[in-house]
């Protein structure tokens, strides 16, 4: 018993020192960016990338997404800081499942043109023959805060400071190429 005891905890320190080097953060960070633009359908750029296994915390500094932005125009999404805490869970669930999302000084930018199209990116479809709808994004937290972060709709700025407690959003692909989406919340405050 004593063996497998000391064995386990050798595996364990073992796994946890693996989990904190930096050949892992890396790899994680190319598996974080890779899934972000096959959700998004976009081009993710991320500066800086810090795994804590400990705590279960990914944090990202410059976080940028790209649509369809014309030369001219801001990308979707450009956060200064986001801050992820992911729940234990996830490790024996098939589903990442979300403590916190925090972010801070980010610009989101939207634009419509007068022919019709828009800044967003077009994911590759991949679901299955005679589904109806693919899920983009379906994903919840704990809590989200949203600090300094700035609106733009072809460039009409509004502010946005948002906080909530449980935060559900899901976001689907019609076959007609239009989003369809819901979010909830409890206890939102702006």
């Amino acid at each position: 018993m004593f063996y497998a005891l000391g064995a386990l905890a050798l595996l364990l320190g073992a796994a946890l020192g693996a989990a904190s080097s930096a050949w892992f953060e890396r790899l994680v960070q190319r598996r974080v960016v890779a899934r972000l633009e096959s959700l998004s359908g976009g081009r993710v750029e991320v500066e800086g990338f810090r795994l804590r296994p400990l705590i279960f915390q990914v944090s990202l500094r410059r976080l940028v997404f790209h649509g369809r932005q014309q030369p001219n125009e801001a990308p979707i999404l450009a956060a200064q800081n986001v801050v992820v805490g992911v729940n234990p869970l996830s490790l024996v669930r098939r589903k990442l499942l979300l403590r916190s999302i925090e972010w801070g000084e980010a610009e989101i930018h939207f634009y419509a043109r007068p022919d019709g199209s828009t800044n967003l990116p077009k994911p590759k479809p991949t679901a299955p023959t005679g589904q109806i709808l693919e899920n983009l994004i379906d994903v919840s937290a704990a809590r989200l805060t949203l600090a300094r972060t700035q609106v733009f709709w072809n460039e009409q700025r509004w502010p946005l400071e948002l906080s909530t407690g449980q935060f559900e959003v899901l976001l689907a692909l019609a076959p007609s190429g239009r989003y369809v989406g819901t979010i909830s919340s409890t206890e939102a405050t702006a």
